[in-house]
C-alpha cells in the first residue's frame, strides 16, 4: 500500500452560487433582527390584551433566529463531495477479506411444528 500510486476516493467541490446564497442568508438574518427589534420596542404592558399572545410570538421568533444562526455553520460554506466507489476495491484489493453473506429466513410459518406425535 506504501509503494501504490494514491488515488483519491472521494473528490470535494464548492458548491456553485454561494454569492446568491450568502445574500439571501445576510438578507433573512436582517429581517429576522428587524422582527425582533419590532417585538421589543412595541411591548404590551402589564394587564394589556394581548400579552400573552406576545409573550408567544417573541418565543417563536426567538427560537427561529436562533436555530437560523446555528444552521448557517453548515450552510454558510457549503460542499459537494463526490464519492468514487469502484475505487475503493482498487486501492484495497489486497487488504480487505473476502465475505461471504449468509441471509437467515425463518419465520413461524417456516418451523417444523410439534404436536407432540
Amino acid at each position: 500500500m506504501g509503494s501504490d500510486k494514491y488515488i483519491p476516493l472521494f473528490e470535494t467541490k464548492r458548491a456553485r452560487a454561494l454569492v446568491l446564497y450568502r445574500s439571501f442568508a445576510v438578507t433573512l438574518s436582517v429581517g429576522i433582527c428587524l422582527i425582533l427589534f419590532y417585538r421589543v420596542s412595541y411591548m404590551p404592558k402589564d394587564g394589556e390584551e394581548g400579552r400573552w399572545f406576545w409573550i408567544g410570538l417573541l418565543g417563536a421568533e426567538l427560537w427561529f433566529g436562533f436555530y437560523w444562526v446555528l444552521t448557517q455553520a453548515l450552510r454558510w460554506n457549503q460542499v459537494h463531495r463526490l464519492t468514487f466507489k469502484d475505487r475503493l476495491s482498487q486501492r484495497y484489493e489486497k487488504f480487505l477479506p473476502r465475505v461471504d453473506v449468509f441471509c437467515v429466513h425463518g419465520g413461524p410459518h417456516d418451523r417444523a411444528t410439534d404436536n407432540g406425535d
